[in-house]
């Protein structure tokens, strides 16, 4: 129990102990890198370009994040950006010249709306205000505000949507300047055929160990998705709940399984 046991320690301790295992055996006949990076919850802002060279020189890729429920691996991530809108008005006295200002609230609550528009339950594209500040006192009409917006979407075409969308989004009062600043972004994980292939192999050695190994799509991300269409098998880690919480924790049972996953897939895909 603990925060960060599940995600994603116990994939990490999966990950070691399976190479030790496979040492032991004699049975590690190809190299192996193991790139382990602390900035992914961030974006991976310093990490990505060292990840994606990384994976360009892999044939396959492998990330214990924590399975799905049931223990499913990620064949399929959405993916994410991450983007701040600074709204700078004019400031007056509420009651005395409200006229002579121009409200940033305002203008941000309107273009807030306007985005809301871009969610897409069709393709499974959502967009979530998590953030908003501005003003100065209840009697001032607010000279500033601001935003903070995460959107997930499935595929390339959604995400060059969106992208096109915060691009052109310009302020529409008189007086009012509108700022887009992108501050993460992480490309979709497509179900590829290889990813596919690469899944009903894990598959069928999973269920040597007597695993059903289901898979499906999540809309979290990692750094699998940074892999430059490398073959991805993410999800291989341990089952648990409560990620992100002071209750997170790990199932001890799950992680004995996945540790010998992991030193199959290692050893025979």
């Amino acid at each position: 129990h603990g925060p960060g046991v599940l995600d994603m320690r116990g994939g990490i301790v999966a990950t070691f102990r399976a190479l030790e295992l496979l040492a032991q055996l004699d049975a590690l006949h190809r190299p192996v890198r193991v790139l382990i990076t602390a900035d992914e919850e961030t974006g991976s802002q310093a990490s990505r370009e060292l990840i994606a060279a990384r994976a360009r020189s892999a044939e396959i890729a492998l990330v214990p994040e924590p399975a799905l429920a049931g223990g499913a691996l990620k064949t399929a991530r959405k993916g994410w950006s991450t983007y701040r809108l600074h709204v700078r008005g004019r400031a007056a006295h509420a009651g005395l010249e409200p006229e002579a200002g121009v409200s940033a609230i305002d203008e941000l609550v309107d273009r807030l709306i306007e985005l809301r528009r871009l969610a897409d339950p069709t393709t499974g594209t959502t967009l979530n205000c998590g953030l908003v500040r501005g003003g100065s006192a209840a009697n001032v009409i607010a000279d500033r505000a601001e935003a903070e917006i995460d959107v997930r979407f499935p595929d390339a075409p959604e995400e060059a949507r969106i992208r096109a969308a915060f691009a052109a989004l310009h302020a529409a009062r008189a007086g009012a300047e509108l700022d887009v600043e992108e501050l993460h972004s992480r490309p979709p994980l497509e179900r590829t055929p290889a990813i596919a292939a690469a899944a009903e192999r894990a598959g069928a050695l999973g269920a040597l160990l007597g695993l059903e190994l289901g898979e499906g799509s999540a809309g979290g991300v990692s750094d699998g998705n940074a892999a430059e269409g490398v073959p991805v098998l993410d999800g291989l880690g341990p089952e648990g709940g409560g990620a992100h919480t002071p209750y997170e924790h790990v199932s001890l049972s799950s992680l004995v399984e996945r540790t010998a996953l992991v030193a199959l897939l290692i050893a025979e895909l």
